[in-house]
């Protein structure tokens, strides 16, 4: 609904709830028409009694992230101590919005609701002698080695002066403490099947117990070496018939490291891999693919890969043939959710040398199951070595949070990178990335237009070296399409953390187009050292050809010194060797 406000104030009947309580709630949020749209909820309770909900404290949940469409968020609220007794005012807000900041208690918005209710709160008095201990319940009954589950206690002396402490066992029989577990729910993992209960006790007096729960979980897969083969039926001793099968088998965790040798065999299918509790730099999950296929067709535009690494840590792909050409989306490998420390090692992941669409990206680290260059914390410290990546609209794109938290340590090295329609890297907000000796070209797309080699925006401390970028536009040679060999953008950095651009060649780009072998856009503190630009077809008829081009004045100085720029393309258009965009580009600020 637009702008609706509701008061509930007199036609509801106010609930009691007591100063100290926690008082769990549920809001369903709907939706107006036949139309979804993104969503958050916000509820305030006028705790001091004021008329305003704009105090302290007073703003009592709000929506972690937002949620598309219809749906229901729950949560428990603990009403202060110093809550005033009596009839309060609470208000609960949906709002299509997918910022926080736009909540305000009074805030104006075009599509969401606003309701007013009275709670009563109770004013809580002292406890004395043996309080009641209440019920334990668990969130969950069983649960993976290293995830969290909450503990709840109800029906206990609600009353000052009463204190809880959690404690654990591993045989129901001897507890202890769980440190700093004190409140009426605890948010905790464990690493083996244990029993929970809740010490209660008035002041210094005598604890009483609740229940016990117990919450249990599975054996940590064993470390070794195992086969994933299509022809023979799941042995979790030794074989996995999927790789889904597989997958499921390590997902509550891993005793050591483990290897997954994949058999000839026919895969087709989407996996994703999740944080494995137990994985770590001397215990990896490997899959040794051996040049074996496996292929999806997705028609889900939120779950457009065939392998995603959804969280997981320490996980290799090795060698394995990745296809995701035949669906109406294809992603060949997705990182996300702080994948770290990952290696994809001497794969070919293809989506194809025909397409045009955004739909396709070779290998994607993003924010976003459904957007190839979605910010977001998606992928750091990770190995992307000796692979073949072919096709997409971006071939292979890494995108980190944002300036003030960009992606980390990631290293692109030895790659073949072809065939993208538009993109062949697109690098954002990344610090630390090393880009060293990849082939980039575009010899067979069926429709080359623009060609971006290197696209980087919001760099620093890169090291990009050695690498070969060449035959842009194939056998297209009559194309106007315009070209960008290494293009860095938005990256202006201290000397202390210089992007470095040395030993690249850029050659063989023939067409009608403009072309830029490299450009720097307003990016200082770069050096360019032993590059060489070879813009040499003659044969061309038209298009300006820029061997170096500098937009606009850099904060700090970039250095040009030592490169080959060599220009003899035939046509009509202007040919420059190194292009200063601007006059206020001076001798201190490009230093060649």
């Amino acid at each position: 609904m637009q702008s609706m406000y509701s008061n509930y104030k007199t036609t509801v009947a106010a609930p009691s709830v007591m100063q100290t309580q926690v008082v769990p709630f549920s809001v369903q949020a709907g939706t107006c028409g036949t139309g979804s749209y993104s969503n958050m909820v916000a509820i305030y309770i006028d705790y001091n009694q004021n008329g305003s909900f704009a105090d302290a404290g007073e703003q009592v949940y709000i929506s972690p992230t937002y949620t598309t469409g219809a749906h229901t968020e729950s949560g428990n609220i603990t009403i202060p101590l110093t809550a005033l007794a009596g009839n309060t005012v609470m208000r609960v807000m949906n709002i299509e919005t997918t910022v926080a900041s736009t909540f305000t208690p009074c805030a104006s918005y075009g599509y969401g609701e606003t309701e007013d209710y009275l709670i009563n709160i109770v004013q809580v008095q002292p406890c004395s002698g043996a309080p009641t201990a209440g019920t334990a319940t668990a969130s969950v009954s069983n649960i993976c080695a290293g995830s969290n589950f909450t503990l709840s206690l109800t029906g206990y002396t609600l009353a000052t002066g009463i204190n809880i402490q959690w404690q654990s066992s591993a045989n129901g029989v001897t507890y202890t403490d769980i440190a700093g577990a004190t409140s009426v729910t605890y948010t905790g993992s464990q690493v083996a099947t244990s029993y929970y209960r809740a010490a209660v006790s008035c002041n210094t007096g005598t604890p009483v117990y609740s229940n016990a729960v117990q919450i249990t979980s599975p054996g940590l897969f064993p470390a070794g070496t195992y086969a994933i083969d299509s022809s023979q039926p799941t042995d979790p001793t030794s074989t996995f018939q999927s790789f889904t099968a597989a997958v499921n088998a390590i997902s509550c965790g891993i005793a050591g490291e483990v290897t997954f040798e994949v058999m000839p065999g026919t895969y087709v299918e989407q996996i994703t891999i999740p944080q494995i509790f137990g994985a770590s730099a001397t215990s990896r999950v490997i899959f040794h693919g051996n040049g074996e296929t496996i292929s999806f067709a997705s028609s889900n535009t939120n779950a457009r890969h065939v392998i995603k690494l959804d969280g997981a840590d320490y996980i290799t792909i090795d060698s394995l043939n990745i296809v995701a050409s035949a669906g109406t989306y294809g992603w060949g490998i997705h990182l996300t959710n702080e994948a770290n420390y990952n290696r994809i090692l001497r794969n070919t992941i293809n989506v194809g040398n025909s397409t045009t669409s955004t739909n396709y990206s070779a290998l994607v680290a993003s924010g976003s199951p459904s957007g190839a260059t979605t910010s977001g914390n998606s992928a750091n410290y990770t190995l992307i070595q000796d692979n073949t990546i072919i096709g997409g609209y971006y071939a292979f794109t890494l995108m980190g949070e944002g300036t003030g938290n960009p992606a980390v340590g990631n290293q692109v090295i030895g790659n073949n990178i072809r065939d993208a329609y538009y993109y062949h890297t697109y690098f954002y907000y990344q610090d630390g990335l090393v880009v060293r000796g990849n082939d980039i070209s575009r010899p067979n797309h069926t429709s080359p237009q623009t060609f971006y080699g290197l696209y980087m925006v919001y760099n620093s401390n890169a090291e990009v070296d050695g690498n070969i970028i060449h035959d842009a536009f194939g056998t297209n040679l009559t194309s106007t399409g315009s070209a960008y060999g290494i293009y860095l953008s938005s990256s202006n950095v201290a000397s202390s953390q210089q992007n470095r651009f040395i030993n690249n060649k850029i050659y063989n780009i023939k067409n009608n187009g403009t072309i830029y072998g490299m450009y720097n856009s307003a990016s200082g503190g770069t050096v360019y050292y032993h590059n060489t630009v070879s813009l040499d077809h003659t044969a061309a008829t038209a298009g300006t050809v820029y061997g170096f081009y500098q937009s606009g004045a850099p904060i700090d100085p970039v250095e040009f010194k030592n490169n080959i720029i060599s220009i003899t393309r035939g046509g009509t258009g202007t040919k420059y060797s190194i292009y200063l965009s601007s006059s206020a580009i001076t001798p201190a600020l490009f230093q060649s």
